[in-house]
């Protein structure tokens, strides 16, 4: 899980190196949250794959990484590695999912879209927004973000 709200470059070096670490030992998913997927896309990581992003950070976010398939009209994306995505020099599994959302809100989305996908499914992820009162946007369009 990867959250992030103010990112600045500078800031962010050490996070970049610690998934570029891991990476090759992920064996499930990794999930960001807001701008969090900046921060992985920094890493090249996720160089041709489907993102998305907070839409109030859409525009800068991709002038720094354009090799992304930034998405701005989504609350939440699920993409599958493929076995001809993975970027030379790079360590990441064919078949890691990898979750990303837009802002703070959505990424309770995602989260719940998560656990419904590896934990149960959907009623297990509308339990758990029961639970938490919350009510669950399932609805990848976000076009009221533009």
């Amino acid at each position: 899980m990867l959250p992030f709200d103010e990112v600045k470059v500078s800031n962010t070096q050490e996070v970049q190196d610690y998934l570029t670490a891991v990476a090759p030992y992920v064996r499930h998913s990794i999930v960001t949250v807001c701008t969090g997927s900046h921060v992985l896309s920094q890493t090249g990581l996720v160089d041709g794959l489907q993102l998305t992003t907070n839409s109030a950070r859409y525009d800068d976010v991709i002038k720094h990484t354009a090799d992304v398939n930034w998405q701005c009209n989504r609350r939440w994306l699920r993409e599958v590695v493929p076995p001809d995505k993975v970027p030379d020099g790079l360590s990441l599994l064919p078949g890691i999912d990898i979750w990303s959302s837009a802002g703070i809100t959505a990424g309770i989305d995602v989260m719940l879209e998560f656990i419904s996908a590896h934990y149960g499914g959907i009623e297990v992820g509308m339990e758990t927004a029961k639970r938490m009162e919350y009510h669950w946007e399932r609805e990848k369009e976000a076009f009221y973000f533009l």
